[in-house]
């Protein structure tokens, strides 16, 4: 599944947004039906309020604890809110109610994709197709799943599995999308968000990656409008206001660069990410000791072998005048 994952929620970290109704609702009115409650938090969760997505569903399943539809979407909303505990809970509880209903395979799936157990829960994907052959959302989990295990093809094919059965599916738009951007093949990537745009206009995480896409085939310009737009509707999506710090870097705008990131930080301070770009920008304004601190920080968060081997190069090349062409982290 992601990363991104490749889900169209990205982002690991929470998104702002209230869930439904803070305040009770009058003591003389009538019960919101379930579907009411379903329709919200499907609603929620596609408009990225993750918290609200959770409270609507938790809401539903309180409602009617044998209910087992749209429990693939609750899991889904509590795999990238990374909550293990909860997301385990309601898989089990899910199966025990019915084991031939397919939404409590997704849960059940979508629980051992957040533990990394990408071979069993495409398996259980799988049963749920068995359930149900037409589930789009379920080829489409099968593509996350298949992406994870490098099997690239494969996942092309279950995200147009799930496009057959559902043309609007933007999910699976997106699903192939990054298949394609983990190929460096930018130009389809884009195609694809925008096809997953058309369906969910509004949506920041395909208005991000899609600006991405832009910006890895040479169009900076327009990738920087659009990134701008995604932050409008998130402002604190921090992987666009990183993909914007580093647009604006590579334009030659390193002071606008640094505010950005100096702001970033204070949102996700632990991102090494964040302080290896940081380091960088600092490093094209000539404040060596400064973007020294960066790069230190960034490797003191031990980032992945191959992220650590860049922001190492980069240390040793602090003194020296930076290439703006082409040194990257």
């Amino acid at each position: 599944m992601s990363p991104a994952p490749p889900r169209p929620a990205p982002r690991r970290p929470g998104r702002p947004g209230t869930p439904a109704s803070r305040t009770p609702p009058p003591r003389l009115a009538e019960p919101r039906p379930p579907g009411s409650r379903t329709r919200a938090g499907r609603a929620l969760l596609e408009g990225g309020d993750l918290e609200g997505a959770v409270g609507a569903f938790r809401r539903m399943r309180e409602a009617d604890r044998f209910a087992t539809g749209n429990l693939d979407h609750y899991s889904t909303a509590l795999w990238y809110l990374q909550r293990p505990v909860e997301l385990s809970t309601l898989a089990r509880e899910a199966l025990a109610v019915d084991r031939h209903a397919p939404e409590a395979w997704c849960a059940a799936g979508n629980c051992l994709s957040l533990r990394r157990d990408h071979g069993r829960a495409l398996g259980y994907f799988r049963r749920a197709l068995q359930l149900d052959p037409r589930s789009a959302y379920a080829h489409t989990l099968c593509g996350h799943e298949l992406g994870a295990q490098e099997d690239l093809e494969g996942a092309l094919r279950s995200y147009r599995s799930a496009l057959a059965l559902q043309p609007r599916h933007h999910n699976a738009w997106y699903g192939m999308s990054q298949v394609f951007a983990r190929q460096e093949k930018w130009d389809l990537a884009e195609y694809h968000l925008q096809r997953a745009m058309q369906v969910h206009p509004t949506s920041a995480v395909l208005k991000c990656h899609c600006a991405i896409a832009m910006a890895r085939s040479g169009r900076l310009h327009q990738a920087l409008a659009v990134v701008q737009e995604a932050i409008r509707l998130d402002p604190g999506n921090p992987l666009a206001r990183y993909e914007r710090a580093s647009m604006l870097l590579d334009m030659s705008r390193p002071k606008e660069a640094l505010e950005e990131l100096l702001a970033l930080r204070d949102l996700a301070p632990r991102e090494a990410p964040v302080h290896a770009l940081l380091g960088r920008v600092y490093r094209q304004l000539g404040h060596a000791d400064r973007a020294l601190r960066s790069l230190a920080a960034a490797l003191a968060l031990s980032p992945p072998d191959a992220d650590a081997s860049g922001v190492k190069a980069a240390l040793e090349r602090v003194h020296q005048p930076e290439d703006t062409q082409g040194d990257e982290l």
